[in-house]
């Protein structure tokens, strides 16, 4: 199993941070690595909405479907998908602290396939471009939350 635990301020309230990591449909417009986001199960997010994503990943263009496991307003998303023989939960816990949001981003990655099992007992860097990664998009995701704020 793979874990990766990166952690990322931003200078916003928590309920707006929240609307961001749950804008799934407009991701493209501000995540560089994402070229399409569709909710899947109608326009409003919930629990069990399932959203297809396609991406760019290690200069692949993958496409999972996620489904959404927890979503705490101004707390918390949480989201899973299976792709690759490799299952895959997300998480996102918000902490405010009364003037910006720090996000605490957990991915847990579990393979299911003899193929991804090698891959990740070989490691082949994966670890460290997981976390460059959710690093990159950390960074997007401020940079949307600080665009929205000013524009509040």
């Amino acid at each position: 199993m793979l874990e990766v635990n990166v952690s990322t301020y931003i200078d916003a309230p928590a309920a707006l941070v929240y609307a961001v990591l749950t804008d799934f449909a407009g991701a493209p417009r501000f995540m560089s690595k994402i070229s399409r986001s569709d909710i899947l199960d109608g326009k409003k997010m919930a629990v069990g909405t399932r959203v297809r994503q396609t991406r760019t990943l290690s200069g692949r263009e993958i496409t999972c479907t996620y489904r959404v496991t927890a979503l705490d307003v101004a707390q918390q998303v949480a989201i899973e998908t299976e792709a690759s023989g490799v299952f895959c939960k997300i998480g996102w816990r918000l902490t405010p602290d009364g003037r910006g949001t720090t996000i605490a981003t957990r991915i847990l990655a579990e393979p299911k396939t003899t193929a991804a099992r090698t891959v990740m007992m070989l490691g082949l860097g994966l670890r460290g471009a997981v976390e460059r990664a959710t690093e990159a998009e950390m960074v997007e995701v401020r940079a949307e939350c600080e665009r929205r704020k000013a524009l509040a």
